[in-house]
């Protein structure tokens, strides 16, 4: 089961914030060295388009590979759609190390483009550093930017992360 809600304080929206959110399912096969994963699910969006509306759903595929040295690399690629027409496209690509059992460090890049005449496709990198506690649960610090040309938004990234077996 996967629930991923987010929100963003946005002055481009008239009441001055943006949310989305997805609930769904994720099937994971364990490969070797790494992981291929199918996910699919409900999606909503505060914000469509015009004449679309805010529900719909979102297939998505992520393969990863384990380095030697706790390096690792995934990859990410979404496809959503919403009733009226609307949708959108994803790509993520996450670089990685593990430090012992206790820390990681992610650099990401995210691709965004949806259907639309008011919505731009965006480039944002984002650079996190994750902390495990005993009981495998996390804390993510990251800073978020854009990184197409347009306004840089950046943004403090703050994740709480579940042990597995959550």
């Amino acid at each position: 089961m996967v629930a991923t809600p987010w929100l963003q304080q946005n002055y481009d929206t008239e009441d001055g914030w943006r949310g989305e959110a997805t609930v769904g399912l994720k099937r994971v096969w364990p490969v070797e060295d790494g992981a291929l994963a199918l996910q699919a699910g409900a999606v909503w969006w505060s914000h469509p388009e015009q004449g679309c509306g805010e529900g719909g759903a979102e297939l998505r595929v992520l393969a990863g590979h384990d380095f030697s040295g706790g390096a690792f690399v995934n990859v990410e690629a979404a496809a959503s759609v919403l009733e009226g027409g609307c949708g959108g496209e994803r790509l993520d690509l996450t670089l990685g190390q593990h430090w012992g059992e206790d820390w990681m460090g992610m650099a990401q890049v995210f691709a965004d483009g949806r259907t639309g005449e008011d919505y731009e496709e965006n480039v944002k990198l984002q650079l996190s550093l994750v902390h495990f506690g005993d009981d495998g649960g996390g804390l993510q610090l990251g800073l978020r930017a854009r990184a197409d040309g347009d306004d840089p938004e950046p943004a403090l990234i703050l994740g709480f992360w579940g042990k597995p077996s959550d």
